[in-house]
């Protein structure tokens, strides 16, 4: 009764169970608190007494875990700001100390860059990335992670490879990824030595676990974006993994996407504990990356040269083998920088030592033992130049003299394009009559219950499952525009949500605004929805996805009147198989359309066709003259047309007296200009007097006619 009690003071408990049991309590638990694991055979697991009795009711076997107080063996937060000030001031030739930015309690964000030439400014060097703390309860992280950066520093100098690796390549070492977490975690006497999450506050909960919070896969598996419901909650009230309210929204986060945007990472480490491996990509799905081969064998190379407790070297897992997750680090920074920034970066997990919170006695030979490894990844850095797989980026196309042509990133890469024609696009407010305008997973139509006739959406309600309407067609959206929505739902509150999200490339998905982003629990009265777009201007497609998780299930979901979206009236596949980034564009013998667009998507043998180009709005015929077609092929005379002088020039092939005459039609079907003549050389009209716009031209002569298309502008 002792541990009992030691542990439920705590308001959790601690257990250790075996590998089948283990995969027991996976698969009965919406998410799951993994403390540490020795890789096939023991794992620590955490639990609210609540859930501790569904433990026993399972039958598992299981031991209690000794809580041991080791707070006196590890520096205060206060004291580690003092020494990395202190070292970056030791070192500052080579060295300097940057703020990223502050969190919810006000606590410094601060990394240390190293770089033999200029540690301040950035130019563009191969960088390495090791980060740690980012679970406020894994101490140890932060104390490997500076001895790293000082026996880095110590060596600069004093040792060959060690110097030629400062020099030439740019080192961040964010040592303490959460350091509110870290403070209520070791220095607050009230805290909780086992606290997991930061400790932003929101609607009475702290925290959110920051490696549940990046954002997704960014590689088109739904099951790999944010907040599918593996490893994680919605619940604001769990103590351990709960995903946050929106993807990135805490600053911890933030400040490390911003690293991955703005320098060249090849090889991020991100430092946690326990388990003695190296954990690598995707920690969401067992789908293989596109770089497979190279991402194992360096995971390996940084494994072997690490130090089990025991002196063997330490494993490599591909992390979903471990458990399913989203939201986490490595999968959104391997994800993001390979399909959105289209430069790789290969992050690796590593789960250090055999213990949890070890006692000082014990971290002098951890640091010594995992610091090879961490070496071993700082010149990996170097074995990644054409190596990776990139995808084509998005093109950015433009029309000149009636050619398309388009730019993009990494255009090496693509096998191939292809070209899409819109036409006849329009903007509205859909009541949804059909599902022609959207791609739909596991949604019906709703004729029973609807806000305009005759149906609303509604998301096939299931447990673990989830659903997706998405629209077909991307339109321009800019600040505080306005997305309409009618919805009535009801949802197993904090734990089923819909949410409400625009992606500008089908890849990276964002909340069209923040304060209207996930619905969850209880509101069965249909609510028309104003909702400001906050994202980024630009085309974009909009995704209504609701996600349920595996136990309980309330009533669902009614969507309805979804605005404003685009469509058109064809969509018709223009080119396939261009292989420069150039077309010029040919007229064709009908035209039906007064606008037509035109859209450019890169093909890449690894991933499929990558990102669609925006829309580029082209009118048929530009800059060439009017084409004409006989109706019995006979063409003694030529007609064409002086865009300068505005001169429709009759030319005939031979000497003649032919009696021609011509008509000009408005687009409303009006008869604008009309004129008989005799064409026996050379005939010129000028049309200088038309405006602006359509006209449809017709000429006869001996009953034959010809008609043509003509835009002015």
């Amino acid at each position: 009764m002792i541990l009992f009690t030691i542990s439920f003071c705590y308001s959790q408990v601690m257990i250790y169970v075996d590998k089948e049991n283990f995969k027991v309590l996976k698969d009965n638990f919406k998410s799951i608190d993994l403390v540490g694991f020795v890789k096939d055979k023991e794992y620590l697991l955490n639990f609210s007494p609540k859930d501790f009795l569904k433990v026993k009711e399972l039958k598992v076997d299981y031991k209690i875990f000794v809580r041991r107080e080791t707070k006196t063996d590890y520096k205060t937060l206060s004291q580690y700001y003092s020494y990395i000030d202190s070292l970056v001031m030791k070192y500052n030739g080579i060295t300097v100390l940057e703020t990223l930015g502050f969190t919810y309690n006000n606590n410094p964000l601060v990394i240390i860059k190293i770089n033999g030439k200029d540690p301040q400014h950035y130019s563009k060097e191969k960088t390495f990335l090791l980060m740690a703390l980012h679970h406020a309860r894994e101490w140890q992280t932060t104390v490997t992670a500076l001895f790293f950066a000082e026996s880095l520093l110590a060596s600069y100098g004093n040792d060959s490879l060690i110097t030629s690796l400062i020099d030439k390549n740019f080192i961040i070492i964010y040592p303490i990824v959460n350091p509110d977490g870290y403070y209520y975690s070791h220095d607050d006497p009230s805290g909780n030595s086992y606290w997991r999450k930061n400790r932003s506050y929101r609607n009475g909960y702290y925290g959110v676990d920051l490696n549940r919070n990046y954002g997704g896969g960014c590689n088109r598996i739904v099951q790999s974006d944010w907040g599918y419901p593996s490893g994680i909650t919605h619940n604001p009230a769990d103590d351990w993994t709960y995903c946050g309210p929106y993807p990135s929204s805490e600053r911890e986060v933030q400040s490390v996407e911003n690293l991955i945007k703005s320098y060249d990472v090849k090889i991020s480490l991100s430092l946690h504990s326990y388990g003695q491996v190296v954990l690598y990509p995707w920690a969401s799905v067992y789908n293989l990356t596109l770089d497979e081969d190279i991402i194992r064998n360096f995971a390996f190379k940084i494994a072997s040269s690490m130090r089990k407790n025991d002196s063997s070297p330490y494993d490599t897992l591909r992390s979903v083998a471990l458990y399913a997750t989203t939201g986490d680090a490595d999968d959104w920074i391997y994800g993001y920088s390979k399909f959105v920034k289209g430069k790789t970066t290969i992050p690796f997990t590593i789960e250090m030592d055999e213990d949890f919170q070890p006692p000082s006695s014990t971290l002098d030979s951890l640091c010594r033992k995992v610091f090879p490894g961490f070496l071993q990844g700082l010149i990996l850095v170097d074995g990644l130049d054409g190596n990776l797989n990139e995808i084509p980026l998005k093109p950015d196309p433009a029309i000149i003299n009636d050619t398309l042509v388009w730019s993009l990133t990494n255009k090496e890469y693509a096998e191939y394009y292809k070209v899409k024609l819109y036409s006849d696009g329009k903007s509205f407010i859909d009541t949804l009559s059909s599902m022609k305008n959207y791609r739909i997973t596991n949604v019906h139509l709703d004729s029973l219950d609807y806000l305009s006739p005759n149906f609303s959406f509604h998301p096939e309600n299931m447990n673990n499952s989830f659903s997706i309407i998405e629209t077909n067609y991307k339109r321009m959206y800019g600040q505080d525009d306005t997305f309409f929505i009618s919805l009535k739902y009801d949802l197993e509150k904090d734990h089923d949500v819909l949410l409400l999200e625009y992606t500008k490339d089908l890849l990276e998905y964002l909340p069209i605004d923040t304060l209207y982003y996930k619905f969850t629990g209880t509101d069965f009265i249909w609510r028309n929805l104003k909702i400001p777009f906050k994202g980024d201007s630009g085309f974009i497609n909009i995704r209504i996805r609701t996600l349920f998780d595996p136990s309980t299930l309330a009533n669902g979901v009614w969507i309805d009147d979804i605005g404003y979206i685009t469509s058109f009236f064809e969509d018709t596949l223009y080119k396939d198989s261009i292989l420069d980034t150039f077309m010029f564009i040919e007229i064709p013998p009908v035209l039906s359309s007064k606008n037509k667009f035109f859209e450019i998507t890169p093909y890449d043998e690894n991933f499929g066709y990558t990102i669609s180009s925006d829309y580029i709005e082209y009118l048929f015929p530009l800059s060439i003259p009017p084409i004409f077609y006989d109706t019995v092929r006979l063409f003694d005379y030529s007609i064409s047309f002086d865009f300068t002088k505005k001169d429709l020039i009759f030319k005939s092939f031979y000497p003649s007296n032919k009696k021609i005459e011509l008509k000009i039609f408005n687009i409303l079907g009006s008869i604008v200009y009309r004129k008989e003549f005799l064409l026996s050389d050379l005939e010129i009209i000028n049309l200088g007097f038309l405006k602006s716009g359509k006209y449809f031209l017709v000429t006869s002569d001996d009953g034959k006619k010809r008609n043509g298309l003509l835009i002015l502008k």
